[in-house]
């Protein structure tokens, strides 16, 4: 596709391709250091405040041993420019079809002055993603120890909570309960393929993938009666079981609502009893740790 329309538009087509690229990154980078600020909730001074606090606003590494050191910095742009503008084809052939000279000078100088506004955003970003982890309680601690930190930003995507929510429940502290399926080594009469309690099945599907992902918890309705069930050792998740429709002053079938909110830096989860007018329970949980696949060697 991009040989087609490049040879149908020549140039024009590849101006034009880079000119909407760049439009929408810079669109996106602007929205997402919006939205970051929104999230935080704190005036503009006092974010810069924390930035400079956390030596997140020096542009310039004295120091000869680090390897941010400025004088290397300023070499390796200059020779970074030199390759970008000289030996790129994409980016030479943009000055080499500019109608003068002095066309081409503008178009290096406007070029530069783009990037260097770009560099800017994207290094207040990175300032801000400290500080956004830092008040929300995530913690990059490892990914800044390996200096990987071009995976601060999907790792604050991902989310520090991890809520799924399932209408059958995927664990039962009864034995008795019916798990919905037959297993070779269920003996008990109470095993029925019919109506179900909990689904065995999908929980051995579901529950390595929900541990792996770091789910805290799973929010499943089904049985009409509220319970909480804690996490254990071998199911690193718990699950809150929604309650029922019950209005009459007896049993645990009375209805619920079930709301989470994030104070601080852990997810607040607040069950309701309708029927009761009280709060039932209130259940917190940290901020979740992916679990990291292991990567097997290649003998």
């Amino acid at each position: 596709i991009i040989l087609l329309y490049t040879f149908r538009g020549g140039i024009k087509t590849v101006v034009w391709t880079d000119t909407l690229q760049t439009t929408f990154m810079l669109t996106a980078l602007i929205l997402t250091i919006t939205i970051i600020i929104k999230q935080l909730g704190m005036p503009f001074s006092d974010i810069w405040h924390q930035m400079k606090a956390g030596g997140h606003t020096q542009l310039f590494e004295t120091d000869w041993h680090q390897s941010n050191f400025f004088v290397k910095q300023i070499i390796s742009g200059m020779f970074i420019t030199i390759v970008m503008t000289g030996l790129d084809q994409d980016m030479m052939q943009k000055n080499l079809t500019c109608k003068n000279l002095k066309d081409a000078q503008r178009n290096m100088l406007t070029f530069s002055g783009i990037l260097v506004v770009a560099n800017a955003l994207f290094l207040f970003l990175g300032g801000l993603l400290l500080i956004y982890a830092q008040n929300k309680g995530i913690d990059l601690t490892d990914i800044i120890a390996a200096h990987k930190t071009d995976k601060i930003y999907p790792e604050i995507a991902s989310a520090p909570y991890l809520v799924a929510f399932c209408h059958i429940p995927l664990f039962d502290p009864d034995p008795k309960a019916n798990p919905g399926d037959l297993h070779p080594a269920d003996k008990d009469p109470n095993y029925s393929p019919d109506f179900a309690s909990w689904q065995r099945t999908c929980a051995q599907l579901w529950g390595p993938l929900l541990e792996e992902a770091g789910c805290q918890v799973i929010i499943v309705a089904h049985q009409h009666a509220y319970r909480y069930d804690a996490p254990t050792e071998d199911r690193k998740w718990a699950q809150i079981v929604g309650g029922g429709p019950d209005m009459q002053k007896n049993g645990r079938s009375y209805p619920t609502v079930i709301e989470g909110t994030i104070s601080d830096n852990q997810l607040k989860i607040t069950v309701h009893n309708i029927r009761d007018e009280k709060i039932q329970e209130v259940l917190t949980f940290a901020p979740r740790k992916v679990k990291k696949n292991k990567k097997k060697s290649k003998k």
